[in-house]
């Protein structure tokens, strides 16, 4: 997937991406290995799930969903990951512009 994310532990806000999301659980890309058995909350694209981690590996984690997310969220987030990117891309570029010619 690939789609900007952020996790938020008791220890502070990561921005991450959502590797991969199911009515069960995601795979979050941290770039780092927070302790297993910490609960979080993943929020992306407008949604939240509540969860624990439950494995940790090489800066990617597990994170098992307190409650499921519903189904046609899981398909909309598959079928609107294209998009998202090019969004998320977009914003970025106009931010760089922006901070390179001192508007921002």
């Amino acid at each position: 997937m690939g789609v900007p994310a952020r996790l938020e532990l008791v220890s502070g806000v990561f921005p991450c991406m959502l590797v991969d999301l199911s009515v069960v659980g995601a795979r979050l890309n941290l770039g780092w290995q927070p302790k297993v058995g910490v609960p979080g909350v993943c929020r992306f694209e407008g949604h939240e799930a509540f969860g624990e981690i439950v494995w940790a590996c090489g800066g990617e984690i597990g994170l098992r969903f307190d409650e499921h997310v519903p189904g046609h969220i899981v398909v909309a987030m598959r079928h609107a990951t294209r998009e998202i990117l090019h969004r998320h891309r977009t914003s970025t570029v106009r931010f760089a512009r922006s901070w390179v010619t001192g508007e921002y």
